[in-house]
């Protein structure tokens, strides 16, 4: 019997979904998190599906009871939804961006899809 695997769905106008993103850079072929438990500023950006609104979100260190390190030393950071922010349907793209006193990363660029609600 084949093992079932869940996706979740996100829908149109979810409140509270967690995205988490993570910076990382490329030691001997490896993409490896890097520590940034200094940054000064924690942006998540949203592309929507209209290929011309991009929205600006402030980010937190990634909590332990969400899989992070909860200081930033694993190189992740979280954003949760507020209302409007998931307002189209489609396709939008994600990156992640901090600022330590030691230089300005940014994560991959990464996609999720928006889903119609009934």
């Amino acid at each position: 019997m084949a093992e079932e695997v869940c996706e979740d769905q996100i829908h149109q106008n979810d409140i509270g979904t967690e995205f988490v993103v993570i910076i990382t850079k490329c030691i001997n072929g490896v993409e490896t998190p890097i520590d940034i438990s200094t940054a000064t500023l924690k942006e998540i950006v949203f592309l929507k599906s209209d290929g011309t609104t991009k929205d600006v979100h402030l980010a937190v260190f990634t909590s332990i009871l969400s899989g992070g390190a909860g200081d930033g030393s694993d190189g992740q950071i979280s954003y949760f939804t507020v209302l409007g922010d998931l307002d189209q349907l489609g396709n939008y793209q994600i990156q992640g961006k901090v600022t330590t006193p030691a230089g300005k990363w940014s994560s991959e660029i990464d996609k999720f899809k928006v889903h119609k609600n009934l």
